[in-house]
């Protein structure tokens, strides 16, 4: 997990998107992946706190579009956000 405060959903998106890229240009070896090699799938959770939610339910969120990323394809991003 990383917390990003005063980061927007683009930002965060961006972010999450660099790491994923860096992960990527690694180029490790994993010969059982499906693509050969280490990848990464980031879900990432924008909460601007303007409703009552706890941090578990940002967590949940995150957590929710991490999922959404990997069955996207896997090696991939997917953004919330919590109004």
């Amino acid at each position: 997990m990383i917390v990003l405060p005063h980061t927007d959903a683009a930002g965060a998106l961006a972010i999450a998107e660099a790491i994923r890229k860096a992960v990527s240009r690694l180029d490790i070896e994993h010969a059982p992946a499906a693509l050969g090699h280490v990848t990464v799938s980031i879900g990432a959770a924008t909460w601007q706190g303007q409703v009552a939610d706890t941090v578990a339910s940002v967590i949940r969120a995150a957590d929710e579009a991490l999922y959404s990323a990997k069955a996207g394809g896997r090696n991939k991003t997917f953004g919330t956000i919590l109004a």
